[in-house]
């Protein structure tokens, strides 16, 4: 069976003019990022993401609200992806975990990049 791209749709809520930038240094290998095309469809109610690449911009939204709550915009560099921008939603209205630092927001977006290509 043929996993399924993950893609915009109308259910996602745009990224708010309410942002902060985080500072992620991260690369992707070629293999990485073909993963990162093929993005994250939520399979059971436990997964909390909706993750989508679309012309270099990784959106993290949450799956059941479709806000938009990390974004990254990433480069080729040589064989390999940089990330050269990384944003954090910061509408009080949308938040992820309302009240945490952006340190904290940034400590929890490394570690889902890393649970993401574990599994």
């Amino acid at each position: 069976m043929e996993q399924k791209i993950a893609m915009r749709h109308p259910g996602l809520v745009p990224m708010p003019e309410l942002k902060v930038q985080l500072p992620l240094d991260k690369t992707f290998s070629p293999e990485d990022y073909q993963r990162l095309q093929r993005g994250f469809i939520p399979k059971q109610m436990e997964s909390k993401w909706y993750i989508f690449l679309e012309r270099n911009w990784l959106y993290f939204h949450r799956s059941w609200t479709g806000y938009c709550i990390f974004q990254l915009r990433l480069e080729q560099k040589g064989e390999s992806y940089q990330v050269v921008e990384t944003w954090l939603n910061r509408d009080p209205e949308q938040q992820y975990r309302s009240g945490r630092s952006e340190e904290t927001a940034l400590f929890n977006l490394s570690k889902m990049l890393t649970n993401y290509f574990q599994t």
